[in-house]
């Protein structure tokens, strides 16, 4: 299940068709679980990173769309980056509705950049992937603790891993 609106007569529910079908979606929960949680676990110790104490416990979870951790490592390999938090769960998904988006802080000071730059610089980077890993959107939010923020987002269905990731 990617999504499901409403209940009764009115229930919408958006399903995934999974190759394989219901048996190999099953089949690969768990592998792909533990891949994500092992790959998302070693950014923990990139140096160039810096997460909220929420995005922290959401990325050990293993619930974050494996494309989000990938462009995190590109990115940090050019500059230090602070996540926020990251969201845009499908209502009512199941285990294959992962967390699609994530607010990046606009100013990190060790970045040496003006905000306006360093904002470029991300949506420039964001926006450079090949084709099957570009974000399906980059824009300025301002959180409601009031706090502007780069959210980057990727569409539905997410993968459950990227190829070659061990899942």
């Amino acid at each position: 299940m990617i999504a499901s609106f409403g209940s009764g007569n009115a229930k919408i529910e958006i399903r995934w068709a999974y190759p394989g079908g219901t048996s190999a979606y099953r089949a690969a929960l768990k592998p792909d679980l533990n891949a994500r949680k092992t790959q998302d676990a070693q950014l923990l110790t990139n140096r160039r990173l810096r997460l909220s104490p929420t995005a922290r416990a959401q990325l050990v979870s293993g619930g974050i769309d494996p494309r989000l951790p990938m462009l995190l490592a590109a990115m940090t390999a050019v500059h230090p980056v602070w996540i926020v938090d990251f969201g845009d769960q499908s209502p009512g998904g199941g285990p294959a509705s992962l967390l699609r988006s994530m607010d990046l802080a606009t100013h990190v000071g060790a970045a040496h950049l003006a905000v306006p730059a360093y904002i470029r610089w991300m949506k420039g980077l964001a926006n450079a992937q090949w084709a099957q890993y570009l974000p399906a959107s980059s824009e300025l939010v301002t959180l409601p603790a009031g706090q502007t923020v780069l959210r980057i987002e990727f569409d539905v269905p997410s993968p459950l891993t990227l190829p070659g990731a061990g899942g």
